[in-house]
C-alpha cells in the first residue's frame, strides 16, 4: 500500500494516525485521536490502475552484422527512456612472424553512447531495436571493421555510434552519439607508426563524458568520464596492446580506469569497466574489447597475437515512476506503478460534517510540511556577489503560521526590513553582508520554525538554507565564468563558421569589453578580424576577406591591419587593452572538445634580452586590479605571467613557478620562473599580439611582431608557421615536449582590465 493510503474497509483511529504519520514529519501525529482534528488535511484520490514497472535489454554478440529487433510497446505505456550503445571496434595487427617488429598496429575505437529520455509511444505499437555488431579483428591493412551503431527507432531519436577500426599509422576515434546526454567512445591516440608498438583500444562512452583513451607505450591510458570505460594500455611493451573498457547498460555509475602495465601480463593492460561494464582483456592470448563498447586491441606482429574484437553493443529500454538516464532508478525493477489520474480534496474545516466513508476510505494523505525556497534577484544559491544590501524572498509552499524574523539565522551580516509579501506564503528580508572579500555567508531556517496554517495538525517545515560569498569579481572571475559558457559549446571545428561565430559571440557576450581579436585555425587559416575595437557595440565577425595566414603552406601574408590592441593615450576610454592582458581559447576539433583558457598577463616591469628592465607607466597594483583577488600569492606578477583557466572554470594554473601545461614559440615558452622575456619573436613566427605602438600585420619581412626594440618590445600569443617543429604548438596537452594537431581552432581576444 503506498504511503499515506487509507484502507476501504474498517478503519480504525489508530489506522487514521499511521497513514498520517507515514507522509507528515518531522512532527507526527499522536494520541488522543479524533476525526475533528484532521480538518484541513489534504489528500488525492486515485482514479486509475496498476502495472509493473519494466525494462529490455538487447545485445549483440556478432562481429559480422548488425541485429535488428523488435519491441512492442506495453499495455498504458506511454513514455519511455532508452540508451544505446555502439560496437566497439576491431583491432588490427601485421601478418610477420617476426617478434622484433613494433610497428604502431593500433587498437580500435570504443562505441559511443546515448540516451534519451520521455520518448513518446503508443501502446501496442512496436519499434525498431537496433544493435550494433562487435567490430572483428583483422589483418593489415584493412581486415579489421568498425563497430556497428545501435539505435532506437532510427539513428536521429538516440544512437550509440560503433567505434572505428584498428589501422596504422592513425589515431583511432571512439563513436558519437545522438540524445539528450551521454558520451563518444574513447580513442586509440597514436603517438608515432613505429617504436611504440601498437594503442591500446579505447573505452566506451559514459553518460556524461567520452570512454576513456588508449595508448602507446610512454604515454597513460585515461580513465573514462561520465562512468565511461577506461582506455587500455600494452600487453608487451611495443608488441601487442590489450582492449578497452566496456561501460554498463544499467545508468551512470563510477568511471573505468585506465589500464597499467604488468610483467608478466595478468589482465591489468585491459581498461576497466565503466558503470558496471566488462573490463576490457589484457592478457596475450586475448585482447578483446570489454562489453559494452570497449574497442580491441592491436598487434604489431602475429607472434603476438591476431588482435582483438570490439565488445558489443546494446540498447535498453525503461519504463516506470520516475525513471529516467543517466542514473535516476535506472536498476531493474519491477516494482508496482500507478498509472491514472490523482483527484486533490480536503478534509472539510470549521464545523462542515466529516464522513469516515465520504472523507477517508480509500483516500491517501498527502504530505503538508512546508518548503520554503529561498531568493535574490542579486545573487543566485551558492553565487558570488558584491552587493552591499541583498533583497530575500522567502516562498513557502504552503501557508505560514507562527513565524518571525528571529526564525531565520545568519552566520554573517544583518537582517532588516522583514515583512510579508502580500500573502502569508511570501515573506521578505534585507541583509547587510560583511564585505570582506571572500567571506561566506548563509541563511538558515531551522526545522519547525513555522507551522501550516491550513491545518491544527502542526504540520513543520523542512529545513532551509542559502549561501553566497561576497566577492569583488573581476575580470577573472568573468573569464572563468566565460570558460564554462564555452565549454557547453560542443561540435567545434575548424570548418563550422557557425560554431566559430558562437564562440565569438560568447566571448564578446561574457563581458561588454572583451573583443575576439584573431580566430587561430579556421580552415587551416588564421584569421584577423578587423573591426572597431574600441566599440562596446562593434565587434569584429570573421570573413574570408580577412585571412592572412595558412598553416597549408606555412605562409603569413603581409599587410592588413588586426583589430587595434592598444589602449592609447587615454587607457580609461579604451575598451581593449591588449598592452595589461590577452587570452587564448582553445578547442582540440573533438564533440567536447574545449580544453581551456590560457592567459597572459603583462606587467610594467618589461625587460630587453639583456634583462634590463624598460620604463613603463603601469603599476604592479593596477596590473593586480586586473585578477582581484590575487589567483596567486603575494602579488608577484613579471613581465608575462601565464594563468590557466580549466574547461569547468576553475584555475588550474597560477603561480610564479612550475609549468603552466601551455607551450608557445621556442622564445615564448614559460621559464621555470613562469614568465619569458624577449625583445622580439624569432623571424619564422607568426604570431598575434602586439608590439607596443604598432600594430601593422605580417611576417618578415613585415614589421608585426618582428624588429621589436630595446624601448619598444613586442608581446603576444603565438600562431606559428612550419618554419621550426616546435612552433607549430599552440596547445601542449601531452608529455611530449611538443605537439601538433590540426584540428585545434583558437580565439584569441583581449579586453578592460578592471
Amino acid at each position: 500500500m503506498p504511503a499515506g493510503e487509507i484502507d476501504t474497509t474498517n478503519i480504525a483511529y489508530t489506522e487514521l494516525k499511521d497513514a498520517y504519520n507515514e507522509v507528515s514529519t518531522p512532527d507526527p501525529y499522536v494520541d488522543p485521536i479524533s476525526m475533528s482534528k484532521f480538518r484541513g488535511v489534504k489528500y488525492v484520490t486515485f482514479s486509475g490502475t496498476t502495472i509493473q514497472e519494466g525494462q529490455s535489454l538487447y545485445t549483440n554478440s556478432s562481429t559480422s552484422s548488425d541485429a535488428t529487433y523488435s519491441w512492442t510497446c506495453p499495455t498504458l505505456v506511454t513514455s519511455i527512456s532508452v540508451v544505446c550503445c555502439g560496437g566497439g571496434g576491431g583491432g588490427i595487427y601485421y601478418n610477420t612472424s617476426s617478434s622484433s617488429v613494433t610497428y604502431g598496429m593500433n587498437g580500435a575505437g570504443g562505441g559511443g553512447l546515448g540516451w534519451k529520455n520521455n520518448i513518446t509511444v503508443v501502446p501496442g505499437q512496436s519499434y525498431t531495436v537496433r544493435v550494433g555488431k562487435r567490430g572483428i579483428n583483422g589483418v593489415y591493412s584493412s581486415g579489421s571493421s568498425a563497430g556497428g551503431e545501435s539505435y532506437f527507432i532510427n539513428n536521429t531519436t538516440v544512437c550509440g555510434k560503433g567505434g572505428e577500426r584498428g589501422r596504422y599509422g592513425y589515431s583511432i576515434y571512439g563513436g558519437a552519439y545522438v540524445g539528450d546526454g551521454g558520451g563518444n567512445g574513447g580513442d586509440a591516440v597514436k603517438y608515432s607508426n613505429s617504436s611504440y608498438g601498437p594503442a591500446g583500444g579505447g573505452g566506451g562512452g559514459g553518460y556524461s563524458g567520452k570512454g576513456g583513451n588508449g595508448c602507446m607505450r610512454g604515454q597513460i591510458p585515461s580513465a573514462g568520464a561520465g562512468g565511461g570505460g577506461g582506455g587500455a594500455y600494452q600487453v608487451v611493451e611495443n608488441k601487442q596492446s590489450a582492449g578497452g573498457g566496456g561501460v554498463g547498460p544499467n545508468g551512470q555509475g563510477s568511471n573505468g580506469a585506465g589500464g597499467t602495465y604488468s610483467n608478466p601480463a595478468t589482465g591489468t593492460a585491459g581498461g576497466r569497466g565503466g558503470s558496471g561494464g566488462a573490463n576490457g582483456y589484457g592478457i596475450s592470448s586475448n585482447t578483446e574489447g570489454g562489453n559494452y563498447g570497449g574497442g580491441g586491441g592491436g598487434a604489431s606482429g602475429n607472434t603476438w597475437g591476431t588482435a582483438g574484437k570490439g565488445g558489443s553493443g546494446f540498447v535498453r529500454i525503461i519504463w516506470g515512476a520516475n525513471r529516467s538516464f543517466p542514473s535516476t532508478n535506472t536498476a531493474d525493477s519491477s516494482a508496482d506503478w500507478e498509472v491514472g489520474t490523482y483527484v486533490p480534496g480536503t478534509i472539510p474545516t470549521g464545523t462542515s460534517t466529516i464522513s469516515m466513508n465520504n472523507d477517508f476510505k480509500g483516500n491517501r494523505f498527502v504530505d503538508m510540511n512546508p518548503t520554503m525556497v529561498i531568493t535574490s534577484s542579486s545573487v543566485d544559491n551558492g553565487g558570488k556577489t558584491d552587493a552591499t544590501s541583498i533583497l530575500f524572498v522567502l516562498t513557502s509552499s504552503e501557508p505560514i503560521a507562527n513565524f518571525d524574523v528571529n526564525d531565520i539565522t545568519v552566520n554573517n551580516g544583518t537582517l532588516s526590513g522583514f515583512t510579508q509579501g502580500g500573502s502569508n506564503t511570501v515573506y521578505n528580508v534585507t541583509l547587510a553582508p560583511v564585505t570582506v572579500q571572500d567571506t561566506v555567508h548563509t541563511i538558515n531556517i531551522a526545522a519547525g520554525a513555522y507551522t501550516n496554517a491550513d491545518t491544527t495538525l502542526n504540520c513543520k517545515n523542512l529545513a532551509t538554507q542559502f549561501t553566497f560569498t561576497y566577492s569583488l569579481g573581476g575580470i577573472l572571475q568573468d573569464i572563468m565564468t566565460l570558460a564554462g559558457t564555452l565549454n557547453n559549446i560542443t561540435g567545434v571545428v575548424k570548418s563550422s563558421g557557425t560554431k566559430i561565430t558562437s564562440v565569438c559571440n560568447a566571448i564578446h557576450n561574457a563581458h561588454d569589453s572583451f573583443c575576439v581579436f584573431a580566430v587561430v585555425g579556421y580552415m587551416d587559416l588564421a584569421e584577423s578580424l578587423t573591426g572597431v575595437s574600441k566599440s562596446y557595440t562593434s565587434k569584429p565577425t570573421i570573413s574570408t576577406s580577412n585571412f592572412f595566414y595558412n598553416s597549408a603552406n606555412n605562409y603569413l601574408g603581409a599587410g592588413g591591419t588586426i583589430a587595434n590592441m592598444d589602449g592609447g593615450s587615454i587607457e580609461s576610454l579604451s575598451a581593449i587593452d591588449g598592452k595589461k592582458w590577452m587570452a587564448m581559447a582553445l578547442y582540440d576539433g573533438q564533440t567536447n572538445g574545449f580544453k581551456g583558457i590560457l592567459i597572459w598577463v603583462f606587467t610594467d616591469a618589461f625587460v630587453n634580452s639583456s634583462g634590463v628592465v624598460q620604463s613603463g607607466s603601469r603599476s604592479h597594483n593596477t596590473v593586480r586590479s586586473i585578477f582581484y583577488p590575487d589567483p596567486g600569492s603575494g602579488y608577484k606578477y613579471s613581465q608575462i605571467y601565464p594563468v590557466v583557466i580549466g574547461n569547468t572554470g576553475s584555475i588550474t594554473h597560477s603561480d610564479v613557478t612550475g609549468t603552466s601545461g601551455w607551450e608557445f614559440s621556442n622564445n615564448q615558452i614559460p621559464s621555470a620562473n613562469g614568465y619569458r622575456y624577449t625583445n622580439r619573436f624569432a623571424n619564422d613566427d607568426g604570431c598575434w599580439g602586439f608590439k607596443l605602438g604598432d600594430q601593422v600585420e605580417g611576417n618578415t619581412p613585415g614589421a608585426y611582431l618582428h624588429n621589436g626594440t630595446a624601448s619598444n618590445p613586442s608581446f603576444g600569443i603565438i600562431n606559428p608557421n612550419g618554419g621550426d617543429a616546435q612552433s607549430k604548438v599552440y596547445w601542449n596537452y601531452s608529455s611530449v615536449s611538443w605537439y601538433s594537431n590540426t584540428n585545434h581552432v583558437g580565439f584569441v581576444f583581449s579586453g578592460d582590465y578592471s
